[in-house]
This record gives structure tokens, sequence and C-alpha cells, in this order.
């Protein structure tokens, strides 16, 4: 789609109002004014902006034309006016609403946090989302009611800091998926070394914390698939962990172990046996058929019997990943799906809307119409998930937001009897300090970041780099 800019606004503002409409279009950004596509013009005089925008898409042509008073950042206030007017005039153009309106952050209860400690209310901190940032009512409501959940999570943390441990090995890359990691049979000879590399930097990390008597409350072992390691090499890991680090404080341990098709007995025990408390188990989908396209092709009779499995072991608190808009599966046979696994009753399940991303093979499927297919079809189908999962029992008590995301939604954690994960909380809206081991990890201490290399072979060809960066900074 072309896009021409004249004047004071800048680039990025319209390309993320434009990528909430459009999640798979490419945008050519132009300084002449063009026929087809949308046009943005403006001027400034103090404060004062004049604002043309005219959207032409699949031959309907809407115009906004007029003046706004701009208040506090001149810039960023003229910025937030052509996202509003230009959110309107592509809302009438194309016949469909992102339901978060002008916002475009990843973290929308955080934001809630913010407003209800400026404005001294939740209420009124909601009434400024819906009326600022256009999010509409249902929106703005879940955005509060989940930063009243997380306000009790954060506050028990009681400032203690959480550990994590990347495994960015998997037995395939899902269709969907763009987070680092390498396919066990390119890469089967690095998880040794890998692991014994880890271990360093997890021996590394313990001794700073040892050193300024900092309290450990929450471990995560995520991936790629942490299930994919050896029954030794998990044992040798876990062992790792609890020989280098005070868990006197630590509430809660959680291992994601991702596909059900590496879920056995033995490796269950290890993993009660060394503490963990938490196991994640996720079937992304309840359709055999979306699955084999997914490159996940297990049986759903795998799949519950490993979440049985994980049971009978003693995993009290087990969650369940869907992702709604996989190909080849509609609202309602996400919701089907949605449907068996309540009824399984595990206690976390996280709905996630699919995001395109440039690492990923996935698409976001198209209607022979143009504009965003599937968008009221999976508004409505993420409404109807809240009302089966509340209806379950099951509240929400995180989120976050991605760019090109299907409808432009939400990914949402549901919990009940509260056995929420307090690590994504802290992770995802920044309220601990992270410390990240391993390839792809990103430690966030102080407000700062610090990143570790992104491929296994990088990671342990550098460890010795890796290990002199983290004691001159944490020793």
């Amino acid at each position: 789609m072309n896009v021409s800019i004249k004047g004071d606004i800048k680039r990025n503002p319209v390309e993320e109002t434009l990528i909430s409409f459009f999640p798979e279009e490419k945008f050519v950004f132009l300084s002449e004014e063009i026929i087809d596509g949308v046009n943005i013009v403006s001027s400034m005089a103090g404060d004062i902006l004049d604002l043309d925008v005219i959207v032409n898409i699949s031959g309907k042509k809407v115009e906004r034309r007029g003046g706004h008073r701009l208040s506090g950042d001149i810039k960023d206030s003229a910025d937030k006016a052509a996202r509003v007017e230009l959110f309107k005039a592509l809302c009438d153009a194309t016949d469909i609403r992102p339901r978060w309106g002008i916002h475009a952050g990843v973290r929308p209860a955080k934001h809630a946090r913010m407003l209800k400690e400026q404005l001294g209310s939740y209420e009124k901190a909601k009434r400024h989302l819906a009326d600022e940032f256009l999010l509409d009512e249902k929106k703005a409501g879940i955005a509060v009611l989940v930063a009243q959940k997380e306000d009790k999570i954060i506050k028990d943390n009681d400032g203690r800091v959480c550990l994590y441990i990347a495994i960015p090995f998997c037995p395939a890359r899902c269709a969907y998926c763009s987070f680092v990691s390498q396919s066990v049979g390119s890469a089967i000879n690095l998880i040794e070394p890998y692991i014994e590399n880890l271990k360093k930097e997890i021996e590394t990390i313990a001794r700073g914390l040892r050193k300024k008597e900092i309290k450990l409350g929450a471990i995560y072992i995520g991936g790629g698939t942490p299930g994919i390691l050896p029954t030794d090499a998990l044992a040798g890991l876990l062992s790792c962990v609890n020989e280098n680090f005070d868990l006197s404080f630590l509430y809660e341990y959680t291992f994601e172990y991702g596909r059900c098709d590496l879920v056995t007995k033995e490796k269950l025990e290890i993993l009660k046996g060394h503490g963990v408390s938490r196991i994640a188990i996720n079937p992304q989908s309840m359709d055999e058929d979306v699955l084999k396209w997914a490159k996940r092709p297990y049986k759903l009779s795998e799949f519950i019997g490993a979440y049985f499995l994980a049971k009978e072991t003693g995993f009290d608190a087990v969650n369940m990943d869907l992702i709604l808009g996989l190909k080849g599966e509609s609202g309602r046979g996400f919701l089907s799906g949605l449907e068996r696994v309540i009824e399984l009753k595990p206690q976390n399940i996280t709905v996630h809307a699919l995001t395109k991303k440039r690492a990923s093979t996935s698409s976001i499927e198209k209607e022979d119409m143009g504009l965003f297919s599937r968008f009221n079809e999976m508004n409505a189908a993420m409404d109807d998930a809240y009302a089966l999962l509340q209806g379950g029992g099951y509240g929400p008590y995180y989120m976050y937001r991605q760019k090109r995301s299907v409808a432009s939604l939400e990914n949402v954690g549901f919990e009940k009897g509260g056995t929420f994960c307090a690590y994504n909380v802290l992770m995802t809206d920044e309220c601990a300090d992270i410390y990240s081991v391993g390839a792809g990890a990103v430690s966030k201490v102080d407000g700062e970041r610090i990143y570790n290399v992104k491929y296994p072979h990088e990671y342990n060809e550098r460890i010795r780099s890796i290990l002199e960066q983290k004691e001159k900074i944490f020793l």
C-alpha cells in the first residue's frame, strides 16, 4: 500500500495505525501525493495543527480535514491527532474497527496501572483509555481488570528477582513460530555442550546473587522446547540450579515442557523431584489437521494422555496454550477446541492471537474480498473465548499485544484458583529484575538490558566472553 506523508507527522505512528487494519500489508512511504492509498498532509502554526487525511482504498474514498489545538509535547500531540484521524478514516473506509483503537503499546495493563496512578482511580483510567485511545469498552475494561489482578502479584513478589533459562532447541520449527530455536535434526550435537556451558553461566549468575544478597522468587525454563532435553541433561541442569541458588525465597518454578509427544513419566518425575511446581503442555490447537499444518503432527489422544500423566505425577499447575487464527481453523473451530481444553480443567489456559513475524513461515489468511479478511470473525471468537473461560471459572491475569496479530488482538493468560504464573506478569510488565541465561537470553537488571548471543552454536563458541561479561556486570 502506498502512503504519502507531507508535513510534520512522523512515519512510525502512521505505520502502527495502518498495521492494526492491514497486518499483512507492506507499506511504501512516499513524499508526493498519490491517488490510491493514504495521503496525510499537515502544517503547524504554534499550537494549531492543520491536518488532512485522505484514504482511498478499493474504490472507497474518505476524507477528514480540520484543525487541532495541541497540548503538552507538541510533536507527540500532533502524532496522536494524526493517529486518531487516520484511525477514524480507516474505520469508515474498511467497515472494520480494531478493538484496541490507537493503543500501540505492548503492555495495555501496565498503561492502565500508570493511568490509575496519574488520574487517581481505575475507573478514570478505563475512561481515559476509551476516550483518548479509542479502545472499545470491553478492551478498556479488560486492561483494567488485568491491571488490578497484577497489582497483588507484583506486591506479593516483594522485590524478588526472576531467573530465565533458555533452551533454544525444538523437534522441528512450528509454522507459526518466530522464536530463536534450532531443530534438533540439525543441532543434536549442540545440546550436550550447550547444557554444560549453560551450567557455567548459571553458576556465575548465582554467585552474583549470593554476593549481593538478592532474593530469587521465580524460575522459568523456556524455549524453544525444553522438553526436548535428554533425561541426563535435564537432571544435570536442574541439579545445577538447585545446588547454586538459595531457593528458600522461591515461590514459583516453571518448566515450559512444550510438546506433548516429548512427555515421559521419567522426565516428569525428574522435574517434580527437583522442585518444579508448574509446567506447560501446549496443544496450540485441538484440530489434528491444523496441527499437521503447524508441523506438530501428534494425535489428540497423545496430548490428553500426557496431560493426565502430568496430573498423576503431582503437577497441580498446568498451563495449555491455544492460538486463534491458525491456518485452516475458523473461529468456531478454535472455540470448539477451547471447550475441549476447558473440559480437561487445567489450572491455566493462555489464548494467543496469531502474529505474522518475519521469522515465521505462516501467514494471516485473507478472504477473497481483500482487506483484513477474518477480522470480525476473529473478534467474535475472542469475545466468546472470554465468555467461555470466565464461565468455566477462569479469570484473565496477564496480557500483552504484538504488531501484525490477527484482528489486532491480544495474547491473554487465564487462571483459576490463584494458580497464576507470576513470572509472566513480572517479565511482561517489567516489574522485577530478570536474570536470563542461555542463547537468545535477554536480562533486564536495574533498568538495563543485557543481551546474550542469539544462536546455540554462537553461545557455545563464545561462552568464555559471555562469562567474562556476566562476571564484570554481576560480580
